[in-house]
């Protein structure tokens, strides 16, 4: 995790765009997403026309693979705050679960961490205690993610 000329800003809410490059991270995709930049024979096209310059290797990657989608077909939602059921949403995706197959409906993505055993229930409750969903709530969630077999 990289912090920003603040520190860590681990009570600071989490952005849309924040957390996908915790999420590429966390997959450890770093080498395929620069590959994937350098790669013009997918025929791939950005469809979101809200994404920094800074993120669009990271963002088009994921969504090229399915492991991240926008608010709307032209839009990611990159200012836009992510809630604990979205990043939930992409830690189930890249265990293997599908969400488009019907594993899990993405707003009900802790539940489903939960059930499979990715967080316990007080990881949960201690996660959604509060409304808005920070950066050290994410820190949580990325930790139980690595530790999950």
């Amino acid at each position: 995790m990289k912090g920003s000329d603040k520190g860590f800003e681990l009570e600071k809410e989490l952005t849309r765009v924040e957390g996908i490059l915790i999420y590429a991270r966390l997959l450890g995709l770093d080498e395929e997403i620069a590959a994937f930049a350098n790669d013009t024979a997918t025929g791939y096209v950005m469809p979101f026309n809200d994404v920094p310059d800074w993120a669009k290797n990271e963002i088009g990657y994921l969504n090229y693979k399915g492991l991240a989608n926008g608010i709307s077909s032209d839009m990611f939602g990159t200012t836009l705050k992510m809630s604990d059921q979205q990043f939930a949403t992409l830690l189930l995706r890249g265990k293997g679960y599908s969400d488009a197959k019907g594993d899990f409906v993405w707003n009900q993505a802790m539940e489903k961490a939960v059930e499979v055993g990715l967080i316990t229930e007080d990881d949960k409750s201690l996660i959604q205690k509060d409304p808005g969903f920070t950066r050290g709530e994410m820190v949580i969630l990325a930790y139980k993610f690595l530790q999950f077999k």
